[in-house]
């Protein structure tokens, strides 16, 4: 291919479109490939005029929708999707410019209670008053409070979405997504248009919230939440993770308790712990922190003191069965889990399961008391006489 038509940026852009149309799903191809141009001149002709045929049109679609598509190098494309394995070949934005400013990701459960929502209001707000970018995912519970919340006190937010800019979102979504871009904010994916969300989309979506963040903080994680894959690809990206700590009885925080557990995420009492994590990794806020709303409970606070805000709003989620917690999903972690100490890192390994499920399986577990948390953040299998039933 000629060097003067590389450097065109509508056909460059054309490129990545037609890429971005051809790479989704789970199976990244795109990694294997040097670059778009590369990958492009490899097609044969037919294929080539194909695609640049939906690219052009998909590029057209975008125009009239107001929507902008950002390249990898462009001053839009935000810089720590470098740090990413498999950086997204476009992003396309509805809204202002990705902010540049110090960002934190609030993410956490789709059925958070009062308490986790308290949390999350309150955390968001503080940051967002002090300049802080608020990225999440859009989502009910967790994500719609932080957006929500940084949205009251005119901060900024960002919302990556698992599905394409004009799939049509749920009422309450679409509602939200509408405010966010009245105040200035940003709806970003790397999804082509019309793509519906699909299940597979949630963790490629994740990787981009944890990129796009200096910070990532969970709130009320389940013991399989997308929160936590995208917690794990923040400690591959060498980003700082939180997590509040919650009932160690309640299934909501079982995800979020077993980071803490694992050494993965450092414990959030406070929103100066978020500060103090900005500041180590050279993203400081400047001023007093402010905006916290109601005054925030003192370690010690008694329940019954606590603004009802603060209290859990929701019941337990129903037993899946009586034989312990989410017991077809635990054993097959439990087998891999024996007398001698082996971290979550080397029982995964073994189990072949995902790091993030593990160690959400490591906290039921435990809670069971049928493994044991043992020096060096090891685990071993219980004996009869400790293993029994855990919480109710």
């Amino acid at each position: 291919m000629d060097e003067s038509k590389k450097a065109e940026i509508p056909f460059d852009k054309e490129v990545h479109v037609a890429l971005a149309a051809v790479s989704r799903g789970p199976v990244r191809n795109r990694q294997h490939w040097l670059n778009p141009h590369t990958w492009f001149d490899s097609l044969p002709k037919v294929e080539q005029q194909r695609l640049m045929g939906l690219a052009v049109r998909e590029c057209e679609r975008a125009t009239q929708a107001g929507v902008s598509i950002e390249l990898p190098g462009c001053q839009g494309y935000p810089p720590g999707f470098s740090d990413l394995r498999n950086p997204p070949a476009v992003l396309y934005r509805l809204g202002a410019s990705i902010p540049r400013e110090p960002a934190v990701a609030v993410v956490g459960a789709r059925a958070a209670d009062g308490y986790g929502l308290a949390v999350t209001r309150r955390i968001s707000h503080a940051l967002a008053v002090r300049g802080a970018v608020i990225v999440s995912g859009g989502a009910k519970g967790v994500d719609q409070s932080a957006h929500g919340a940084a949205l009251d006190v005119n901060g900024k937010t960002v919302v990556f979405l698992g599905s394409g800019l004009r799939f049509r979102q749920s009422a309450d979504t679409t509602q939200l997504l509408d405010r966010i871009l009245r105040n200035g904010g940003a709806v970003v994916s790397e999804l082509p248009l019309d793509v519906p969300a699909l299940k597979h989309h949630f963790p490629e979506r994740n990787r981009l919230i944890a990129a796009a963040a200096d910070v990532i903080v969970v709130i009320q994680a389940a013991a399989r939440s997308g929160s936590l894959h995208t917690a794990y690809e923040a400690c591959r990206l060498k980003r700082p993770v939180l997590a509040v700590p919650g009932d160690v009885c309640y299934r909501l925080n079982i995800g979020s308790n077993g980071l803490l557990t694992a050494g993965v995420a450092q414990t959030l009492c406070h929103p100066d712990d978020v500060l103090a994590a900005l500041r180590r990794c050279g993203r400081p806020l400047i001023g007093p922190l402010q905006g916290c709303g109601e005054p925030w409970p003192e370690p010690g606070t008694r329940l019954e003191t606590l603004p009802p805000s603060w209290r859990k709003t929701q019941s337990l989620p129903p037993q899946r069965s009586d034989d312990g917690l989410w017991a077809s999903e635990m054993d097959p972690v439990l087998e891999f889990v024996d007398t001698e100490p082996r971290p979550a890192e080397e029982i995964a390994a073994r189990a072949r399961r995902p790091l993030p499920e593990v160690v959400a399986a490591l906290s039921v577990l435990q809670l069971e008391r049928r493994v044991l948390r043992v020096a060096g953040n090891r685990f071993v299998t219980a004996s009869p006489l400790t293993s029994g039933k855990g919480c109710a």
